[in-house]
């Protein structure tokens, strides 16, 4: 096997969701209850015959709540594959339980394929408003199962259809219902749940979730064989897809990938794309941690700590303290220091450009605090660019900095430092907003997470080195040791002869006969390394003018 395919492999197990020797049969729900996680209660998910012969399952769906599952392996309902619980049922109520309920509170959310219902009666938990569908031999257990857990009164629809929940008979080979429930442009969600393996189905399926064109779609399913040939189908009609996350623990067989599938559009027609920015080396020129610290005279006192706090934000907490203490420190000092971290005037103008386009919104996700960058962003006029700030929370507090972790529980990511995964902010962002691109640019190993989030329509401008080093920054270095496909920003990647071909592989066009390396290059976004800020508010420029329909050199 190839390099590229051995590396294609590894991402996409990691990252993406396609791994060709998975086994082909659907995963059943073990027996034995998941290891115990901090966002949800302990439940017992070890089955329990019924007095009539179903399999009566407790699925947590947050700290207090937890879901009664009735199973129909022995058929009693009649033969149908969805009368028993899956895997990916589960794990996608486990992944969305990371969320606030705010995400998903009177959301309406179409789920196909129901089966058992769990996901959505999870998001009925939560606030939400769902309409189960599935084939007629189906919605009798369906039913039940929703019954059993929130009584009849909650499937009494109203007058036009309206009710929190529903349940339609929805046949993908047949047009899209006239139903007055199912109106056109109604749903904010649509959801699968492991729906996706009979190759009869994939362009019914396209075509049923095409028709509801400002939902968000979200699928989940273990990997096999048929997927890639799903999400092959989906690129020959024009979709590409991120994977948002991919659920692993000992209690599984096999892994569970939660993946967006969206339309794909060329760059200078995409009507909303959102730019995700690393703080530190990226929107400034700097580390603002160091620079600020040395700026107020406590560069001694941050050696001296060094090696006793367990982490960064800690180190950076107990600087600032004991700088105040020790030294006299004042919020004045502070904040005069943070107005001289070094910011690129090309970015400066970049990002009020790009700022004032309607089709653009902007957001730091940085492992600094929050009065450095607000501050910074302030002293330059920058603020109101950003439609909001994902850090660590800074404040002064008896005149003393102090800076505390943007994550107080687990994030569940083993590659992310304890107190921010960045990876996790990305995934927030992507459910809340239909995006027909992000640009992420950054530069530490931390911004590697976000990246493997991200999708063929999708750019990650990551620096090159810094200032007078020859060596990768670590973010670089972990995406070219991964394969993803890299341009310098000396190629003019955005320009219509390269940039649109870039995007177009999310429709399959890269034209390549090796299968293994075109499906790698249909599934992960393209990188754009820039040299020096000065590179990077050219990549700005050109954008701004893309968008705003102006020519730039």
């Amino acid at each position: 096997m190839p390099l590229l395919a051995k590396s294609h492999a590894v991402r996409c197990f990691h990252a993406v969701g396609l791994l060709a020797h998975a086994p082909k049969q659907r995963d059943r729900a073990m027996t034995s209850p998941p290891p115990k996680r901090r966002h949800v209660t302990k439940s017992s998910e070890t089955p329990h015959e019924t007095n009539e012969g179903l399999y009566r399952y407790e699925i947590p769906v947050n700290r207090d709540e937890s879901l009664v599952v009735l199973s129909d392996p022995a058929h009693l309902y009649g033969y149908c594959i969805g009368n028993q619980l899956w895997t990916s049922g589960q794990e996608v109520v486990r992944y969305f339980a990371r969320f606030p309920d705010a995400l998903f509170r009177r959301k309406r959310i179409l789920e196909l394929g129901a089966g058992l219902g769990v996901p959505g009666q999870a998001f009925l938990l939560r606030g939400a408003k769902v309409v189960f569908t599935d084939q007629p031999q189906m919605l009798p257990l369906l039913k039940r199962n929703i019954e059993e857990n929130f009584g009849k009164k909650i499937l009494r629809e109203k007058r036009g259809g309206t009710s929190r929940a529903s349940i339609r008979v929805l046949m993908w080979d047949r047009p899209f219902p006239t139903d007055p429930i199912f109106r056109k442009g109604s749903f904010d969600f649509v959801l699968g749940c492991d729906i996706c393996y009979d190759p009869k189905h994939y362009l019914p399926l396209i075509r049923t979730f095409s028709a509801c064109k400002k939902a968000m779609v979200v699928f989940a399913f273990p990997p096999r064989e048929e997927t890639i040939d799903f999400l092959h189908a989906c690129s020959s009609q024009g979709f590409c897809w991120r994977t948002l996350s991919v659920m692993e623990g000992d209690h599984l067989i096999n892994p569970v990938h939660i993946v967006q599938i969206f339309k794909h559009k060329i760059l200078k027609k995409m009507k909303r794309v959102l730019f995700v920015w690393d703080f530190d080396w990226s929107l400034v020129d700097a580390n603002s941690d160091p620079w600020v610290i040395d700026k107020v005279g406590a560069s001694d006192i941050f050696a001296r700590l060094r090696g006793e706090c367990p982490g960064w934000t800690e180190l950076m907490d107990q600087t600032f303290l004991h700088a105040h203490q020790e030294k006299g420190v004042t919020e004045s000092d502070i904040r005069k220091a943070s107005h001289t971290v070094p910011l690129h005037p090309g970015i400066a103008k970049g990002l009020k450009e790009l700022g004032c386009l309607e089709n653009v919104e902007m957001v730091i996700v940085s492992d600094a605090n929050s009065v450095f960058i607000e501050e910074i962003l302030t002293f330059h006029d920058l603020k109101s660019c950003f439609k909001e700030i994902f850090t660590n929370p800074g404040s002064f507090e008896n005149g003393a900095l102090r800076v505390g972790p943007h994550h107080t529980e687990s994030h569940f990511c083993e590659n992310c430092p304890s107190n921010l995964c960045k990876g996790q902010i990305m995934e927030g962002l992507l459910l809340g907003q239909k995006y027909d691109s992000v640009i992420y640019v950054g530069d530490g190993g931390g911004d590697y997470c976000p990246s493997t989030k991200l999708g063929p329509s999708d750019f990650v401008l990551a620096r090159t080195s810094y200032p007078g080093k020859k060596k990768m920054t670590p973010l670089l270095q972990k995406l070219t040791t991964d394969g993803f496909p890299i341009q310098t920003a000396s190629d003019r990647p955005f320009s219509p002869s390269n940039g649109e071909s870039v995007n177009s592989r999310a429709a399959g066009g890269s034209g390549t006969e090796d299968s293994e390396n075109n499906h790698f290059d249909q599934s992960c976004p393209s990188v754009v390394t820039w040299e020096d800020p000065e590179q990077l508010a050219g990549v700005l420029n050109h954008l701004h003018g893309t968008w705003a329909g102006k020519k730039t050199t």
